[in-house]
């Protein structure tokens, strides 16, 4: 017996040395649906060392008023920009092409869908802190995958995520970091999402034809309506009384009861309508048309089209300050964002803020 010893000794070396470095690793970061894993390869770094210092500057922390957070498709990363002085403060590397974005309802968290990466490239979701500008946690729920369209519930307990692979809409639940639910499509590509005031319908976009689905949370079941080609971007006006989408390859903006999905009206509004966004009074209703950079203006309440603003190249993103003072419009081929002016319906400036910025989400205060 005492032949073995060596051998048995040397087996728990090997198990003894296995234990430490697993107890000293990192925690956090990447993980394989929704437990924990290695550690992400991110932290809050400043603004890109290639920015001019008169677009950057030292965090002011709790002084802000608010930040405007930008992704960055090809940059894989997130910006924090100052909205008054116009300059960045910080700067998290995230995962792979970045899109979508939002932000949980207590202004502490911000959820980024990384589009590829991950187990297989399939993609993640990473969570950023809005007090430590770093990202503290990434998601991985392969097989699921392609994630687009996000949004969270009031009780900052629930994301729902569009995963293009398996054309499902997942229902996370932030707590256990574990799918609770998942919706499958009858048939098509999830796109978009956009949650009724109720929290009670779920409205998701077809990426493949010209369809909107209403899933029911209650039940499960899911309701369909035809919309024009290339539907996009999902919106609820305010006051819940009609659900807009934009349509990309027909020009053109539905606008659909809530309840039955019913046609309302068909809004004409310039090339490639990708996004909407509405004031904070519900009076107006913002859509980016990517096609001929510029921000159609829609009287949201007769649903009449009161004018173009010229934006830069390819936009996308918008987001619309709490003070109803301004609109910021990503311009994904110009690398900037153009700030619009809404007294007067022109852009006041144009900010360079790196490779292709995407989406915009606006976070109150400075955490």
């Amino acid at each position: 017996m005492t032949r073995f010893l060596p051998y048995a000794r040397l087996w728990s070396a090997l198990l003894l040395a296995f234990a430490l470095w697993a107890g000293c690793a990192p925690a956090g970061g990447t993980s394989e649906m929704g437990r924990p894993g290695a550690a992400a390869d991110s932290s809050a770094l400043g603004p890109s060392a290639s920015w001019p210092d008169s677009l950057r500057e030292p965090d002011p922390g709790a002084r802000l008023r608010g930040m405007l957070i930008v992704t960055q498709s090809s940059g894989s990363a997130v910006a924090f920009l100052n909205p008054d002085s116009k300059r960045a403060f910080a700067y998290v590397r995230v995962g792979f092409s970045p899109r979508e974005l939002t932000v949980s309802p207590d202004q502490s968290r911000i959820y980024v869908v990384n589009y590829d990466g991950g187990q297989y490239g399939a993609g993640t979701i990473s969570v950023l802190s809005t007090s430590s500008r770093q990202e503290i946690d990434r998601l991985d729920f392969y097989p699921y995958g392609r994630f687009h369209g996000i949004a969270c519930a009031r009780s900052g307990i629930y994301l729902y995520v569009a995963s293009e692979t398996r054309r499902s809409v997942l229902e996370i639940n932030l707590l256990s970091r574990l799918i609770e639910r998942t919706f499958v499509l009858p048939h098509g590509t999830p796109h978009q999402v956009a949650l009724d005031p109720s929290e009670t319908r779920l409205y998701v976009t077809n990426a493949d034809g010209p369809a909107l689905f209403a899933v029911s949370l209650a039940g499960g079941g899911i309701q369909e309506a035809r919309v024009g080609n290339g539907p996009e971007a999902v919106v609820v006006a305010p006051d819940g009384s009609s659900v807009w989408v934009a349509n990309r390859d027909d020009g053109t903006v539905s606008v659909l009861d809530p309840y039955t999905l019913g046609s309302i009206a068909v809004l004409g509004s310039g090339r490639a309508p990708v996004r909407i966004a509405f004031s904070a009074d519900a009076g107006r209703a913002y859509v980016v048309n990517a096609g001929e950079a510029a921000v159609a203006v829609f009287d949201a309440r007769t649903r009449v089209r009161l004018g173009s603003i010229p934006v830069g190249n390819y936009p996308l993103g918008i987001a619309l300050d709490p003070d109803g003072s301004r609109a910021w419009v990503a311009s994904t081929r110009d690398d900037e964002l153009s700030v619009i002016d809404l007294a007067t319906n022109t852009v006041a400036e144009r900010i360079n803020v790196g490779p292709e910025p995407f989406a915009l989400a606006w976070v109150v205060g400075g955490r």
